[in-house]
């Protein structure tokens, strides 16, 4: 077995129920009654079902029905954790990707799983800087096909891996999974930021307070039913969905990856997964890469609404557009 195989068969042992049950398992005395409080819906929110443009979800992983989901596995040393895996294939066959989530009961427990299952792996994986990194610390490889990513984002550990199922002949340039059309490590980067959304709408999660704003978005005095906005690291995430309220028309194809949202008289097109809009043939950097929500892109508000000629407000309870 050369290198690559051996990490790629670490990789996939570190997402199955034997790898996790080992790390946490409750040895003799261990107390069994803590919990998290979670339950099977609230990590299921947490993750993708089958809505990532491209891939189907799995519905049977490694013999059994559906994503594979433990709650307050327990563990005398770090306390409880809970996890969930899911597998998606890519629609052109080529790609296999994995995604495993675990929530622990401190930020140290998560570090402490991360230290055996990536800086522990047989590969080099690579700890990301300021400009990539997803969450408080992330690590990431890519190989030929593949690429992975996991990222501590408080007390939670998210793994995502992308697996060539075959080989491409020929094709030199990074494989695509269309219709993203986008290389597969920009892919697993951006899967893992719009989970990194989903966590940080729970502030439980995170520990400590992380400077994560979190205001809803109001238009003529409305506020836009859902998640409110975030605003980390420079920029506020808000769901394009959200722009509805100002009366924006929305429209979302996640089947062919296409946005596309009117307000009078402009119309600005996006794709999840790409840092560009386009409006009347003009190409506009948002600044930031539209990330993949359950329902809705994420899009970094302030730019998608001004393109669209909304102004922009933003007080300490809230952000106004219109």
């Amino acid at each position: 077995m050369n290198r690559n195989s051996m990490w790629l068969a670490a990789l996939r042992a570190s997402v199955t129920i034997g790898a996790v049950m080992s790390a946490l398992a409750l040895p003799c005395g261990a107390r069994a009654q803590e919990t998290l409080g979670l339950s099977e819906a609230d990590v299921m929110t947490l993750i993708y079902s089958d809505n990532i443009p491209g891939f189907r979800q799995v519905q049977r992983m490694k013999g059994q029905d559906g994503p594979q989901i433990m709650l307050d596995m327990p563990s005398d040393k770090w306390g409880p954790c809970s996890w969930i895996a899911a597998q998606w294939e890519s629609g052109d066959g080529l790609t296999t990707l994995e995604i495993s989530l675990s929530v622990c009961a401190s930020r140290r427990a998560a570090y402490a799983t991360a230290e055996r299952y990536v800086l522990g792996s047989p590969t080099r994986v690579r700890e990301d800087g300021a400009d990539s990194r997803v969450g408080d610390r992330s690590w990431s490889h890519t190989y030929q096909g593949g690429a992975m990513v996991s990222a501590l984002i408080g007390r939670t550990l998210v793994f995502l891996n992308a697996v060539p199922i075959r080989r491409r002949t020929g094709a030199d340039s990074p494989w695509v999974a269309t219709p993203l059309d986008a290389s597969i490590e920009d892919i697993v980067r951006t899967l893992a930021r719009g989970i990194e959304w989903n966590i940080r709408q729970r502030p439980e999660m995170l520990v400590r307070s992380d400077g994560t704003e979190r205001r809803p978005v109001v238009a003529s005095g409305t506020v836009s039913p859902g998640d409110p906005a975030l605003t980390y690291r420079g920029t506020t995430w808000a769901r394009l969905s959200d722009l509805s309220a100002a009366g924006a028309a929305v429209e979302w194809n996640p089947g062919s990856n296409r946005a596309r949202v009117s307000y009078r008289g402009r119309t600005l097109e996006l794709r999840a997964c790409h840092s560009d809009a386009h409006s009347a043939g003009r190409r506009i950097r948002l600044g930031a890469t539209v990330l993949l929500g359950t329902d809705t892109p994420i899009v970094p508000l302030r730019k998608v609404a001004e393109a669209l000629g909304m102004k922009v407000k933003a007080t300490k309870k809230t952000i106004e557009i219109g």
